[in-house]
C-alpha cells in the first residue's frame, strides 16, 4: 500500500484548445478538465477543507460519483465544480480560492510525487467521473485502449503542464472579476 503524504492523488487532466480544434463544425474554444482526488496528511486537511466548503455552503456541488473528488472544468470562461455551473461572485471567493490553491499545489508538484493507484484506473471514479455526461469506457472499443487513455490522462507532465495552463487562464478570469 502506498501513503500519500501530498494532498492529492489520482489527479487526471484532459484539455483541448482553440488551435486543436480548427474544423469548421466544431466550435472554437477552450476546455480544460482536470480530476482529482483529494486527501489529508501531515502538511493539511485539503479533503477535509474540500468536505467541509461543500458540505456547509455548496450542497449542490456534492461529486455524485465520488465525494473525495474534485472535477473542475474551464470552457472558455465558464467555470464548472463536479459538472455544475458557477459563477465568480463575492460569495464564492472561498471557493474559487480552494480551485486555485489546489491548481497551484498541482502545477508545483514534483512528478516523482504524483501517485496513481491502480484500483482508480479500474473504477467507476475514473469512468463515470471524469467527463461531464459521459462514460469514458463507452467511447473507448477494448480495455487496452481504455488503460492508453487513463494512463495518458494521468501523465504527471500533462497534468503539471494543464494544470498550469488552467491557473493561468482561472488567474485571468479572477483578475477580470476583480478589475470589473
Amino acid at each position: 500500500m502506498q501513503v500519500n503524504f501530498k494532498g492529492f492523488k489520482n489527479i487526471g487532466y484532459f484539455g483541448t484548445s482553440r488551435s486543436a480544434m480548427q474544423r469548421d463544425e466544431l466550435p472554437k474554444s477552450n476546455c480544460d478538465i482536470i480530476n482529482i482526488q483529494l486527501t489529508d496528511d501531515y502538511n493539511g486537511k485539503d479533503l477535509t477543507q474540500y468536505k467541509e466548503l461543500i458540505k456547509k455552503k455548496y450542497p449542490w456541488l456534492k461529486n455524485e460519483t465520488n465525494p473525495d473528488f474534485l472535477n473542475f472544468i474551464l470552457w472558455d470562461k465558464d467555470i464548472l465544480v463536479n459538472f455544475q455551473p458557477v459563477k465568480v461572485n463575492d460569495s464564492n471567493l472561498d471557493l474559487m480560492t480552494l480551485l486555485a490553491n489546489s491548481l497551484r499545489k498541482i502545477a508545483c508538484k514534483q512528478q516523482k510525487d504524483f501517485e496513481l493507484n491502480k484500483d482508480y484506473l479500474d473504477s467507476d471514479d475514473l469512468s463515470e467521473g471524469f467527463l461531464p455526461m459521459q462514460n469514458i469506457k463507452d467511447l473507448i472499443n477494448n480495455d487496452k485502449t481504455f488503460e492508453q487513455l487513463a494512463m495518458t490522462l494521468h501523465n504527471p507532465s500533462s497534468v503539471k503542464k494543464g494544470a498550469k495552463s488552467m491557473l493561468d487562464e482561472f488567474t485571468q478570469i479572477m483578475m477580470d472579476y476583480f478589475n470589473s
